[in-house]
């Protein structure tokens, strides 16, 4: 019996998805997406689930980023948290692992999967409210400096828009206002060049 867990705990499955440019592995509690493809990636929607517990949708994305995902970059996501980690010693109980792509977004603008799932959907409303918000907090301190950006992060936000106001507020108390203003305006050219050159 012992040895019958030891190998559903260590064994490792892997398998790709046709057009997608991924391969998917699942390891200690581990969902892996590995770019095999011939172009980078911009953006992953997912799935994945531990033994029977609910799918999440996992969502995986560059366009803010100074960066896409290159040839041969992996994208870790861990169905295990890490207090779970911590109680059992780094040695997982018996765990199945599923995970796959849904929708994947290439450098060039193209995709493949399904852009019409709400997983999906959720990855273009957040980037439309992330360039909205990126948007008035630049101009904000491009018109106010430092005040008009500490002024504009203040302001009352809901939805996506109060998750990044909140990130860049931390931002602020990690580095100040100054370096995490220029973080919000490096995520906008990011997303300005993405706009012009790949749609």
């Amino acid at each position: 019996m012992n040895r019958m867990i030891a190998v559903l705990v260590l064994a490792t499955s892997a398998f790709g998805q046709a057009g997608s440019g991924l391969r998917v592995t699942t390891s200690n509690g581990i969902v892996t997406f590995t770019n095999v493809g011939a172009q980078p990636i911009m953006a992953i929607v997912a799935e994945a689930q531990r033994n029977d517990e609910p799918i999440v949708t996992p969502i995986h994305e560059y366009f803010f980023k100074p960066s896409l995902m290159a040839v041969g970059e992996k994208w870790d996501f861990d169905m295990v948290a890490q207090e779970d980690r911590a109680r059992w010693g780094g040695k997982l109980p018996p765990t199945k692992l599923t995970g796959r792509a849904t929708y994947v977004q290439f450098a060039d603008g193209s995709g493949w999967g399904d852009a019409s799932s709400e997983a999906a959907k959720q990855l273009f409303s957040r980037r439309a409210t992330g360039l909205d918000a990126y948007t008035r907090l630049d101009a904000a301190y491009l018109s106010g400096g430092e005040a008009g950006f500490l002024a504009e992060l203040e302001k009352p936000q809901s939805g996506w828009a109060d998750s990044l106001y909140r990130t860049v507020q931390s931002e602020v108390h990690d580095v100040g206002a100054v370096p995490a203003a220029a973080h919000v305006h490096q995520r906008l050219l990011s997303a300005n060049a993405r706009q012009r050159d790949r749609f």
